[in-house]
């Protein structure tokens, strides 16, 4: 936790840096991108620290296993991307709180269909139409900042 929260300062300074005295936005949004995607291995080493993750499941299942302790990591990576958008309105910001809500809608979805027959049948709609905002929501953001 503690190497990732160094990590995270530097993140954020080196942000400042490009941002302040280079003037070079695209590599200050991929530094600040780095910050915001290092926050779910902060909290998984805090969760750690707690004893929370005593079963062996590690951090590597993060991509392949629906669990329910990985929405910790999941909404405190959202309050940073909106921290972190808020503070640096960087667009490459975006790439991390949108796979971070993909990743949200599917670890909530099973939870709205325990007892139906179809749980994964609706569990796959539920992924395909948020996907589906998702996108429309990028393109509606696209056509709202795009040059006149």
């Amino acid at each position: 936790m503690r190497s990732a929260l160094a990590y995270a300062g530097a993140g954020i300074w080196l942000t400042e840096y490009l941002l302040n005295q280079s003037r070079l936005p695209i590599p200050a949004g991929i530094t600040a991108a780095f910050v915001v995607c290092l926050t779910p291995l902060a909290v998984y080493g805090l969760q750690t620290a707690l004893g929370w993750w005593d079963d062996g499941l590690v951090f590597q299942a993060f991509s392949s296993r629906i669990d329910s302790r990985w929405l910790l990591m999941e909404l405190a990576t959202l309050a940073c991307g909106a921290v972190m958008l808020w503070r640096y309105r960087l667009p490459f910001l975006v790439l991390p709180v949108a796979v971070t809500l993909w990743y949200v809608s599917m670890d909530l979805a099973p939870f709205l269909f325990i007892n139906a027959d179809r749980a994964g049948e609706l569990s796959e709609q539920v992924l395909l139409w948020f996907g589906l905002l998702i996108l429309l929501l990028a393109f509606l953001v696209d056509l709202r900042h795009a040059p006149k």
